[in-house]
């Protein structure tokens, strides 16, 4: 893996630490991103598409 990019195994949950921010990933993610690190952009934006969109779902637009 390139050396910037870690994956932690911390009591079941997953944490990627890339370029010095952390962020909770799925298991899959972390798998696809231990089989080719090239993937880690497509794993963090699809990941933070599924959590803003899941967000908004909760806002109260007044």
């Amino acid at each position: 893996m390139d050396d910037k990019i870690t994956i932690k195994n911390e009591n079941g949950s997953f944490i990627l630490t890339f370029e010095g921010k952390c962020m909770e990933i799925s298991k899959s993610e972390a798998a696809l991103i231990t089989h080719d690190p090239k993937l880690v952009y497509d794993v963090i934006i699809a990941h933070n598409r599924k959590f803003y969109f899941n967000a908004s779902e909760d806002t109260i637009i007044e």
